[in-house]
């Protein structure tokens, strides 16, 4: 049984290379998106696991200035007049206020990692569709199809380039 093989004829249909090109190019920017979706997550994850690190050691430094004014208040009540704990009371509220402040910034940041993540999630879901559509000019051969593309690419970016 012979091969068939298709006429390969490089001028057949310039508008077909440029229209393959355009969604080549389409194609790539889709899989930067995609990059740069997975590192926006994967930030967002960091920025959190460091404010819910952060916040633990609050608790901690908050717990140790509640009991040192627990035992000033028990000290007092059991007549021992000379215990002082202040100063270092106030070593770990001073501490407990530095580590909040740290908490809240990678909170923050977290928050801005995940509001970037969603541009390009809407970005990458975007591309992909002006991929499709660019593609379908190969089977309608109609040019509505890569235009639309485009406009879907624009879209892509201007998304990316926005505050959400």
């Amino acid at each position: 049984m012979p091969a068939h093989h298709l006429p390969h004829n490089s001028t057949a249909d310039p508008k077909g290379h440029r229209i393959g090109l355009l969604a080549a190019v389409l194609a790539v920017a889709v899989a930067i998106m995609g990059i740069g979706r997975h590192r926006a997550h994967t930030d967002a994850i960091l920025h959190l696991s460091a404010a819910n690190h952060e916040w633990a050691r609050y608790e901690v430094a908050k717990l140790k200035s509640l009991n040192l004014e627990l035992g000033e208040t028990l000290g007092r009540a059991s007549g021992a007049n000379g215990l002082n704990l202040g100063a270092e009371k106030r070593k770990y509220e001073q501490e407990a206020s530095q580590i909040q402040s740290d908490a809240e910034r990678s909170a923050n940041l977290a928050d801005s990692d995940e509001r970037l993540a969603l541009r390009f999630d809407i970005g990458e879901g975007l591309l992909e569709v002006a991929v499709f559509l660019t593609s379908l000019y190969f089977l309608s051969g109609k040019n509505m199809f890569p235009r639309i593309g485009i406009a879907f690419g624009v879209a892509a970016v201007l998304v990316l380039l926005t505050r959400l």
